[in-house]
């Protein structure tokens, strides 16, 4: 995502994470993101470290 131009509420945020965990499983089939998981790496990045680690830190979470 290009940090200039992408809006603010395209990102997932800690309250988004925390909405999605307070459905109960048994409602939830799927859950899908465009976002990865922090750690693990995405190509084309090199150069934008400035912009702070890649992904979302409590994916682990869903």
């Amino acid at each position: 995502m290009d940090a200039m131009i992408t809006q603010r509420s395209s990102e997932i945020s800690d309250k988004d994470i925390d909405d999605c965990l307070a459905i109960q499983p048994e409602d939830v089939d799927i859950v899908l993101t465009h976002d990865c998981p922090t750690g693990i790496g995405m190509p084309n990045t090199p150069g934008l470290e400035y912009c702070g680690e890649i992904g979302f830190a409590a994916a682990g979470n869903l």
